[in-house]
């Protein structure tokens, strides 16, 4: 998270709401200067779940890799700090990856873009399944970090995330290499 005190409290109910209750919930504070740090910090209190790390700003890519460092978790979900998940989202792609086998490393999800009011403006709905590389060069069907859930062995083996895509014109791209890989 980076300056995410309006939004943090809201994704990490999201989180600790998941019907997979068995979560290791690890907050990377990428140097924020608002309170969001202490929202984490009062949420860590009540679920011991929640563990929250401080770096100096390096951006997303850096962060999410400090995160999956400091879990030895067999799968690793990402979320950004102004993103909700549904209730079913890890538990539904946990049994899509254990159905798929272990050459299966990553799953995705539905997403919908909502507003501040939380009235859902956009829906996407990929289908895509099976080995997509083709697919994913042609469109980012994932869509973000915060639909995917991938097996720890494809994120190591896919280099974790490339913070040398931390410029302006970048952003986002961290995902879809992620993805591509």
């Amino acid at each position: 998270m980076f300056n995410a005190e309006r939004t943090i409290l809201a994704t990490l109910t999201s989180i600790c709401q998941q019907d997979h209750q068995a979560l290791d919930i690890v907050v990377v504070d990428d140097g924020s200067t608002d309170k969001s740090a202490s929202i984490v910090a009062s949420c860590a209190e009540k679920d011991r779940r929640i563990r929250l790390m401080r770096q100096p700003n390096a951006g997303v890519a850096h962060a999410r890799n400090s995160g999956a460092a400091s879990t030895d978790a067999e799968f690793l979900a990402f979320v950004d700090a102004d993103d909700l998940w549904a209730p079913s989202k890890i538990a539904l792609q946990l049994r899509a990856l254990q159905e798929g086998g272990s050459s299966a490393g990553l799953a995705y999800c539905w997403f919908a873009q909502i507003d501040e009011n939380g009235r859902v403006f956009s829906l996407y709905r990929p289908d895509a399944d099976g080995r997509v590389l083709q697919r994913m060069c042609r469109m980012n069907f994932v869509g973000n970090g915060s639909s995917m859930l991938l097996r720890r062995s494809a994120f190591e083996r896919a280099g974790q995330f490339d913070p040398s895509l931390r410029a302006r014109n970048a952003q986002g791209c961290e995902d879809l290499l992620m993805c591509l890989r």
